[in-house]
């Protein structure tokens, strides 16, 4: 019974190890794959490459060099929305997206807090964030994990309040504090969405008029998943062969135990023609 229960508890490490190889080749192609590719947008100045919210406006609503000590950030705020299909009909949410890159001094390792602040004493929060290892910064909102700031949350009383500043901070110490003002003209995102779908009754799948299109980043993974998997399973497989072939040659080699010994004695005490 013992010797069933290890073989499926064999099996079943086995079967967890594919699994794990599967993942972290996916995981690390991905992620190569992005870091390449970003590097040569980023050194572009294609800032637009990492939103990634689907539809966007490819012209920053604001953007501005800051020098802060020995630091300075190219800070963007792009518009951009995206849509949802609900009840059979569709809904545009629109908003903002922070883009930072830092050009000159020491990266910013720690999450940090970014602040909008817009009129009637509006404050909303996000986390900001390093982007892989670029210096390159965004943020999101914690609950929903979602990189868009809404319109929505500059609304009081069906009003749009004005975005006045920008003050980004790391614990106590102020990173950067920008005076800026996003008034409700700034978006146009949303207007043409609405007209595109409500003429074409669809959502459009490419860029159109004034509205840029983030299409879904496809990355093969399949050559470098197919060669792990095969090493993985070879090297399983030599080790699994291995492993019996040792446990099949150690058969009848086992020391006999003493109580052992005593009956076999005894055996051939009752029928001394044994012997």
């Amino acid at each position: 019974m013992i010797k069933y229960i290890n073989r499926i508890l064999y099996a079943l490490v086995a079967a967890l190890g594919l699994m794990f190889v599967y993942n972290l080749t996916v995981a690390n192609v991905k992620t190569s794959f992005l870091k390449e590719q970003g590097q040569i947008e980023l050194d572009a100045g294609h800032y637009e490459y990492f939103i990634s919210t689907r539809f966007y406006d490819d012209t920053p609503v604001f953007e501005e060099t800051v020098i802060s000590g020995e630091n300075t950030y190219q800070v963007l705020i792009y518009e951009v929305a995206y849509v949802k299909l609900i009840n059979e009909q569709y809904f545009v949410t629109d908003g903002l997206f922070f883009i930072m890159h830092q050009t000159e001094g020491t990266p910013i390792d720690s999450y940090f807090d970014v602040f909008f602040e817009a009129d009637s004493d509006i404050e909303v929060q996000y986390l900001g964030f390093r982007v892989l290892d670029f210096p390159l910064y965004s943020a999101l909102d914690q609950d929903t994990e979602a990189n868009m700031v809404p319109r929505s949350l500059f609304v009081k009383q069906s009003i749009y309040q004005n975005i006045t500043g920008l003050r980004l901070s790391l614990g106590e110490d102020i990173i950067l504090e920008i005076p800026l003002l996003i008034t409700d003209t700034e978006y146009n995102v949303k207007s043409e969405l609405d007209t595109y779908i409500s003429t074409n009754d669809e959502v459009p799948s490419e860029a159109f008029g004034n509205v840029s299109f983030a299409p879904v980043i496809i990355i093969d993974v399949k050559d470098k998943v197919i060669l792990n998997i095969s090493i993985y399973i070879v090297a399983v497989s030599l080790f699994t062969i291995g492993l019996f072939t040792y446990q099949k040659k150690r058969l009848g080699k086992k020391e006999p135990t003493i109580g052992v010994k005593q009956d076999v004695a005894k055996l051939y005490e009752q029928d001394p023609k044994k012997r």
